[in-house]
Order: structure tokens, then sequence, then C-alpha cells
């Protein structure tokens, strides 16, 4: 619990953003000097498949991680302090809260008292 407050606080941040870019390029740039700076002839065709499909693997779970960030609850606060809303979002996922946080209920499940 403590970790994942600690990271929240800092991927909301200006140095997170950095982290974020910079973890992106990185994986780019050695996506890209591996297509172009290796002779991948001089490989076998498995271990060729196996890098590309690390890299490919590495780039769905950053998109995943984006959205997630984009949809969480720390997001609703960030636009919230600069008095936004989720309307300012470019995609139509994003503009949508994540899930309901309370069905209206006070108590769900009572237990009846023996008179």
């Amino acid at each position: 619990m403590v970790l994942t407050c600690l990271t929240a606080n800092v991927m909301y941040t200006f140095v997170g953003l950095v982290l974020r870019v910079t973890s992106v390029f990185i994986l780019l740039m050695s996506l890209v000097g591996f297509c172009f700076l290796y002779d991948v002839h001089d490989y076998r065709i498995t271990d060729v498949a196996i890098t590309y499909l690390l890299f490919a693997t590495s780039v769905v779970m950053e998109i995943f991680a984006v959205i997630t960030m984009m949809r969480s609850d720390w997001t609703d606060v960030w636009l919230s302090q600069r008095d936004y809303s989720r309307n300012i979002l470019i995609f139509p996922f994003l503009k949508q809260a994540t899930k309901l946080r309370w069905s209206g209920y006070a108590a769900t499940h009572c237990q009846r008292v023996p008179t």
C-alpha cells in the first residue's frame, strides 16, 4: 500500500512525466537500434522472434500503463485541482469514469437480531 501511494505520488508529477517519456523513448530507441543496427541474419530466427515479441510486449504494457493512469482516480484529483474535467481528454474512452464507487445503499447485508 505504501509503495503504491509513493508510486502514484511520483507518477503524477513532472518527474513522473519525465520518467514515463524517458522510458518510452529508450524502449523505442532500442527497438530501432535492434532493427537497423544489427544484422538479424546473424542470429537464429527463434532468438530474433523472441526479441521482437519482448519489444512488442513492452510497447503494449506501456500503452496499457498510460491508459490505466489516465483512467485512475488520481487523474480526477489532478484535473479537479486545476479546474478541469475529463471532457478535456482527447479519447472518448478516457472521458468515462472507471467504475461506480457507491451503490447508494448504506447496508446491503443486514442480519436480523432475534427479539
